[in-house]
């Protein structure tokens, strides 16, 4: 029998007892029984995929690198990879694997055809986790336009566990106002004034002491005047503000009062973009006689070139290269049958995790029916369902 390896993922820990982990290996062990194959091990990890270097997943490429025939048997694409870093990585390790959802195999021996195909799917599941990341902005920005704060508490504040609003933190709050109030009289630089609050002995929750980088970053957060920030724009907050605005316009002022460098005011299209082919240095922009011309940098100080190249003319080199790029008739019905199988699959997906947090819905519903009626009965007390009410509505 030939060995292979299970890979197993779900994006969260809320998943992590869910239909989903238990469906994947359910399908994965079946798939390996029905074709002849031996599982040697199972390697499952509950963990966001938007980032190369999961645990598991680099444990796994360890095993399959000294145990190359091994097949590796997983879900789907985006079961296994979500960015091109891991796909690169898959595809030099040259092994086979098998995504027993979409019914393809990929491998050192695979077409050219299907390389194309994986590639596609790889890209989707790209515009997958790329369209979850803007939904779950779009609820911390519905979160933040309602005053409440979505992320790790900052320091000065905890988050309470029943309604997940911030709670001011005594020991802390006095060392946030000695923070503001010392850097007001102009008479500290960043670094003094971190190295000054280290001395102080102030109640510390972090690994790393204070450092001029973090007191900047507290000195300019408006969550300490009960301001909560998010996409650029700011909302009041449901949270006791420890800062009055008054203390804070004169740290913003002392922050500020450094001149800023001013931008450029001329603006070159290809700045950043077009490299010297002598010495591979970049090409700086520069304006003669109303025309605007780009030239080597000479960054390394070893260029033989000299030569200036206009604008316009970069513009058009660049269309003619750009109109070469065309694609064949059946690798654009490739493409479109891959986004379509890839939308069937997102779709059902999709319909799966409705049904499951219907379900949820359900339970809590119960939960607070249950606990509505332990109220009416005189089981529980006013303050006490009050907080079991806001504990589920907020789940």
């Amino acid at each position: 029998m030939t060995d292979c390896v299970i890979y197993a993922r779900v994006s969260s820990k809320e998943q992590e007892d869910g239909y989903s982990l238990d469906a994947q290996l359910d399908l994965l062990r079946q798939y390996a029984r029905e074709h002849g194959l031996h599982v040697v091990h199972e390697y499952v990890e509950v963990e966001s995929a938007k980032a190369p270097g999961r645990p598991i997943f680099d444990k796994m490429l360890q095993y399959l690198k000294l145990n190359l025939s091994t097949i590796l048997l997983v879900e789907k694409t985006d079961r296994l990879v979500r960015n091109l870093s891991d796909y690169i990585t898959i595809e030099e390790l040259g092994i086979n694997v098998h995504f027993v959802k979409e019914g393809t195999q990929y491998g050192p021996g695979a077409k050219s055809g299907d390389k194309f195909m994986q590639g596609i799917r790889v890209l989707m599941a790209r515009q997958y986790i790329d369209n979850l990341r803007e939904e779950v902005k779009k609820g911390m920005l519905k979160r933040a336009q309602a005053g409440k704060w979505s992320c790790k508490a900052p320091y000065g504040y905890k988050s309470d566990p029943d309604t997940h609003s911030l709670e001011v933190v005594p020991a802390e709050a006095k060392a946030i106002k000695w923070l503001f109030e010392t850097y007001a009289t102009g008479d500290y630089s960043l670094s003094t004034l971190a190295a000054e609050f280290r001395l102080k002995g102030f109640a510390w929750r972090f690994a790393r002491p204070m450092y001029p980088t973090l007191a900047h970053k507290m000195l300019n957060n408006p969550i300490y005047i009960g301001i909560v920030s998010w996409g650029g724009s700011v909302y009041k907050g449901e949270h006791e503000p420890i800062i009055e605005m008054g203390l804070w316009n004169k740290v913003q002022e002392a922050i500020h009062r450094r001149s800023r460098p001013k931008a450029s005011k001329h603006q070159f299209a290809f700045r950043g973009l077009v490299r010297c082919g002598h010495c591979g240095c970049l090409m700086t922009g520069s304006i003669n006689k109303g025309h605007h011309y780009y030239k080597c940098s000479n960054a390394r100080g070893k260029c033989n070139g000299n030569g200036y190249i206009r604008e316009d003319k970069l513009g058009t080199e660049f269309a003619r290269i750009l109109n070469k790029i065309k694609l064949a008739k059946e690798d654009c019905d490739a493409i479109a049958s891959a986004i379509s199988d890839f939308k069937a699959t997102e779709i059902r997906d999709r319909d799966h995790e409705i049904e499951r947090l219907q379900k949820q819905a359900a339970r809590f519903r119960t939960k607070m029916d249950a606990s509505y009626e332990d109220h009416l009965d005189g089981k529980i007390d006013q303050d006490m369902w009050q907080r079991a009410h806001a504990r589920h509505s907020e789940q």
